[in-house]
C-alpha cells in the first residue's frame, strides 16, 4: 500500500497536511495533535495463487488533546479512508495503485497516550489493492 497516496488523499480532504499534521510512518512525539498512517509491522502477506493482489490492512492513528475535537478528525479521517474501486496515479497520470478497497474494521478505539495528557484514536482498516 502507498501509504504517501493516502496521506496525499486526507490533504484532498482538507484534512491536514502532510509532514506538517499527516504523517507516514512515525509520528514525532511532541505533536500534540495528527493523523500518523503506517503499514503493519508484519508485513503485508503474499498470495501466490492470486499474483499481483495484496490483502493487508492499514492504520490510521488520529492524536488530539480533547476528546471531542478526536472524535471529530477521527470521523474524517475514516470517512476519507473509506472506499472501494479508486485509482491513483504518479504526476504524470501514469496508474501506479488500483484500491478494490479500503475499510475500517471496527470503529475508532480509543486510548490515553501515556506523555502530554493527550489521546489517541486507532482505525484499523483492511484493505485489497494492486501495485503497479
Amino acid at each position: 500500500m502507498r501509504i504517501d497516496l493516502l496521506a496525499d488523499l486526507l490533504a484532498a480532504a482538507k484534512i491536514g497536511t502532510p509532514g506538517k499534521d499527516i504523517f507516514e510512518d512515525e509520528m514525532p512525539a511532541d505533536a500534540r495533535a495528527g493523523v500518523l498512517l503506517r503499514l503493519p509491522l508484519l508485513g503485508v502477506p503474499i498470495d501466490w495463487e492470486i499474483p499481483g493482489y495484496l490483502k493487508g490492512q492499514v492504520q490510521a492513528i488520529v492524536r488530539a488533546q480533547k476528546v471531542a475535537t478526536g472524535d471529530t478528525l477521527a470521523k474524517k479521517v475514516m470517512d476519507a479512508l473509506t472506499f472501494t474501486d479508486r485509482s491513483f496515479a504518479d504526476d504524470k497520470g501514469a496508474e501506479v495503485m488500483f484500491v478494490n478497497y479500503l475499510r475500517p474494521r471496527t470503529l475508532p478505539i480509543i486510548y490515553p497516550r501515556s506523555d502530554g495528557n493527550g489521546k489517541e484514536w486507532s482505525i484499523n482498516l483492511d484493505a485489497c489493492y494492486v501495485l503497479r
